[in-house]
Parts: C-alpha cells; structure tokens; sequence
C-alpha cells in the first residue's frame, strides 16, 4: 500500500509545465500534508489494489492509474480531460495549424465516438461534408475507442494521399453512414479577405491560431494594396463555425478594432488565473461600420471577439446565439510527456457579461439559424452558470424580503447582514469600500452597485439550492422557480 501511495504522490507533485495560450512557464506545486487528502488518497490507493489483484484481466499499473486520471478530469466539466504523449502534440499541432490529417477540432471525451466540434475551411473534412455536432463512431471500419491511442483518434491521422473511411452518425439522420476522406497536410489559413465591392470588406476567420492577429493585418494590407485608395465604408468578419482557439489571438484582432479598452477579463480562483486585456492605443478601422456573422458553432475565442465589439458598441452581431463557452482551459505537461487540461477560469465581456452556456445573443437574430441540441449547455457536467440578471433579481428580491421590518427578527437581519458582508470582503470590490460603515441591510444595498452583484455567484448560488440558510429559504426558492433557474 506504501508504495502505491508513494508512486500517486509522486506523480502528482512532479514537475508541471504551466501553458496559457501556448506560453509555457515552469511551476512545482507545493504538496504538504496539510493540503494533501490523505485520507482519500488512501481510499484511492486501496481501490487501485483492488483492480490490480481481483479485476477480470490483468492491467498494467500504468493503465489503471490512467484510467483514474481520466475518470477524474472527465467527471469535471466538458473541456478537462488527460491527453497522452500523443494527444498532447495532437493539441499542440492544432493549435500551430500544421499537421496531416483530415482537419478538424474534434472532442473525444466519450470514449466511443468522437464528436466534431468544427471542420476547418478548405480541408478534407470540409469538403467531404463533415459538420459540427456529427460523430464520428468508427475509422476504416474500427469501433471508435478513444482511450486506446493505436485505436483511434490518432488514425485519422496519416499520410497525405491515403484515404480514411469514416462511420458518421447526425443529428436528423435516422441511420448512420460513412464518409471517405483523403488526407493531406493541414496547414489552417485561420484568415481570408476579398472586397464584396468598392468600400465594403468581407474577412472570415475560421479559427484563432498564434499567428492569426499577424495574418488578419497581412490580409488587410493586401486589400488595401489593390483597392485603389478607394475609402473603406464597412466590414464583414464571418465567424461562423470558428471553434476558438487562443484568447491571445482573439485580442490581437479585437485590437484592430478598440482602442485602449478592456476587450475580456479572466477570473479564476487565484490572480495566476486572473488577468485583463485591453486595446492598445488607436484603432486600425476606427469609424468603420462593422457586422460579425456568428452562429451556433461560433465558440469561445470567437465569443471572446464578438462579446468585446458588441459591449463597446463597435459592431452588430448577425446571426443565432453563439456556442456559449465561457471558460478557459490551460495545460499542465507531466515529466512522462503526458499533460492534463483543466479549467482555471471564467471569462467575462467588457460589461461584466459571463457567457458560459449562455451564448453571445446576436443583435440580428436570423430565424432558423440556430443549431439546436449543440451548444455548451447541452454538453453533460458542463459548468453551471447564473445569468447575471437572474443573480441581480435574485439577490435584489432576497434583500428587499429580508430588510422589512415586519418579516424577519432584527436577529435575522442581523445574521444576513454578517453573511453579506462576509461574502463581499471575498470579492474583487472589497478594497473600494468601508465595510465597518455599513450597519443595515439598507446600508449595504446603497453602497453596493449592481455591477458587483456577479461576485457573489457563489453565495446566490449556494442560497438558492438551499445549502445556505440564514433566512426565508423557501421565498426565495419560489422567486428563483418563477424566474426560470431551477
């Protein structure tokens, strides 16, 4: 059991390569017994033993701890999940754009099939049909088994000129089928520009790769090279089925269009998770009219693009509500070459706005467009949210029932006022405001503006699932039922 015990720690306290945005630095957590569960180590100890001496065939150690490690990522949210030796260069290639395959962004966390989440423009995929939602249920004829690396998805990789054969199943298609695809070098061009006519612009950008912010400009230059001085009047940036990818290059072309202001900010749980990103000063494009085209498989860093011009009033947003990712992932590489991605943090629009499984709701909404059953909220365990107009009325409600004189005791208005400013002294606003000066309820609703109502998602959050009792519960329970919430 001690050397069990021994081996999980050590593999837990190896060496980590912290990766945002494809940045890496070196970090080594500090494991102390003080913050190590020991107790559930054990358990997890003794239920390794178990499968290494009684399961039906025999397993390697490294296999089961694999498995362990995989069953705890998957058991988070939709985006944490391990990646073996090759699945982490897998990641590292698409991000880079370079590669020899078929092109798409693909999910494999059920261990059966392999979700599309886009097919890339002007790639194999694309041009064989595949779209966004399709699984992806066998290769050449092989059951699709995403824990086994010789199995798949690795052999939709190969040698440019050989044909794969793919077994899809799609949403309206009553029976699956199979589509042949012929692979060649992926080599992602995320960004493409034409002139519709003299003075109006059209850029699709069909994902955000580190040299995307470099190649949108090299884009624009080129159209400014053959427009004949003509004067630009407007701009179209197509980000319809652009799955994201880093936030950085979301930033870059955001800043063409911002000038010194916030595009998103980042909250985690530490300031390591925790950072803003403004504009730089000047604008490339500043007084021309711009319209983004999202829709239902837009994600992420496209959100990320679309939230920042639509709070700043910089562009309108055409389309169906986007996917409705809101979070960010880094990755941590183990000394073994093998690397976890886990969610560190919450990502929030100029105005405050989280859009995790909520979507950017488009100014223009097109009917039909939307893409029912494939948004972030249709994804099992995905991470839950709180609209922040439900967290505003829910908490405003809560107030106003418990401030009245004539409901509570004063000895309960007391015990909210505590818990309230226990809360708040937690939040980012903390430091702006003199808390011994608040000695009511009342006090408290003056002082603390609705924007600063997101920080206590987690109280709210806790107060209307019924884990935080300090007052009137069940009124709060039917306020929150009628809004939707429960």
């Amino acid at each position: 059991m001690s050397k069990i015990l021994l081996t999980f720690s050590l593999l837990v306290s190896s060496t980590l390569l912290f990766a945002q945005e494809n940045s890496k630095s070196q970090t080594k957590p500090v494991l102390t017994e003080a913050n190590v569960p020991v107790t559930e180590i054990k358990h997890f100890a003794e239920v390794f033993q178990s499968i290494r001496e009684n399961y039906v065939d025999q397993l390697t150690d490294q296999e089961i701890m694999q498995a362990g490690l995989r069953g705890l990522l998957a058991d988070i949210d939709p985006h944490s999940s391990y990646l073996s030796v090759k699945q982490a260069q897998n990641f590292e290639d698409l991000s880079e754009g370079g590669y020899a395959g078929i092109g798409i962004e693909s999910d494999e966390r059920d261990p059966t099939r392999i979700r599309v989440v886009a097919p890339f423009d002007d790639t194999p995929a694309k041009r064989a049909g595949l779209q966004a939602g399709d699984f992806i249920t066998a290769i050449n004829g092989v059951p699709v088994n995403n824990e086994d690396d010789q199995a798949s998805p690795s052999r939709l990789r190969g040698k440019p000129g050989t044909t794969v054969v793919l077994s899809i199943v799609r949403q309206g298609e009553k029976l699956p089928f199979d589509v042949s695809i012929v692979r060649e070098i992926i080599s992602i061009q995320s960004v493409k520009a034409r002139w519709l006519e003299p003075g109006f612009a059209y850029f699709r950008i069909s994902a955000f790769q580190g040299d995307t912010g470099l190649e949108f400009r090299n884009q624009w230059n080129k159209l400014k090279a053959s427009a004949n001085n003509s004067k630009l009047i407007g701009l179209i940036l197509d980000l319809r089925s652009n799955p994201g990818g880093l936030i950085s290059a979301a930033v870059d072309v955001a800043d063409e269009f911002l000038s010194n202001e916030v595009i998103v900010s980042l909250k985690g749980r530490n300031a390591l998770n925790s950072s803003s990103f403004y504009g730089k000063l000047g604008q490339q494009f500043e007084g021309v009219k711009v319209l983004v085209l999202q829709d239902a498989g837009s994600a992420s860093a496209s959100e990320i693009l679309a939230g920042a011009l639509q709070d700043h009033k910089r562009a309108t947003i055409m389309g169906s509500r986007s996917f409705g990712k809101g979070s960010v992932q880094n990755i941590y590489y183990l000394d073994n070459g093998d690397a976890f991605k886990i969610t560190t943090a919450r990502y929030y629009t100029p105005n405050n706005r989280s859009i995790q499984a909520e979507g950017i709701v488009p100014d223009v909404l097109l009917a039909g467009s939307e893409k029912k059953g494939y948004t972030e909220k249709d994804l099992p365990k995905h991470i839950f949210h709180l609209p922040s107009r439900v967290l505003e009325k829910v908490l405003k409600a809560y107030l106003i029932v418990n401030a009245d004189l004539h409901q509570p005791s004063f000895l309960n208005q007391k015990k909210i006022l505590i818990e309230l400013i226990k809360n708040a002294k937690k939040t980012s606003f903390a430091k702006e405001y003199d808390f011994e000066k608040i000695k009511t309820i009342q006090d408290f609703q003056k002082q603390v503006p609705i924007f600063h109502y997101k920080d206590f998602e987690p109280w709210i959050l806790r107060m209307v699932k019924g884990e935080l009792d300090v007052s009137y519960p069940g009124k709060i329970d039917r306020f929150a039922t009628s809004s939707g919430t429960t």
